[in-house]
């Protein structure tokens, strides 16, 4: 996969969201493609990675993972398109539906 090296930090930045919002992703909205929620949560880890304390949706809404200055978009890497962004959300929720770890997904 393209986007390999994205995975595990990925999956466990999701899984530090989920955690923190008390949600499940089975549970949550799935939209036509079944990858709406993951695409919510992509802008999430990418919101509190790439936007430090001065931006203004840290008045309202709490930081969940560290500030660590990476882009916005961080997924679009080496030529990534989206394509390569929609598997590797596949991956990652097929592995926060069956509770895998990043060492034994496939």
């Amino acid at each position: 996969m393209k986007l390999d090296s994205l995975f595990a930090p990925l999956l466990a930045d999701m899984r530090a969201l989920l955690k923190h919002y008390k949600a499940d992703i089975a549970t949550l909205p799935q939209g036509k493609t079944g990858l709406l929620s993951m695409y919510d949560l992509l802008h999430e880890v990418s919101a509190n990675r790439a936007y430090d304390d001065s931006h203004p949706r840290w008045q309202k809404i709490q930081r969940v993972l560290p500030y660590d200055g990476r882009d916005a978009c961080f997924y679009y890497v080496d030529g990534a398109n989206d394509t390569h962004i929609a598997t590797l959300l596949r991956r990652v929720k097929q592995a926060l539906l069956t509770n895998t770890d990043a060492k034994n997904a496939k």
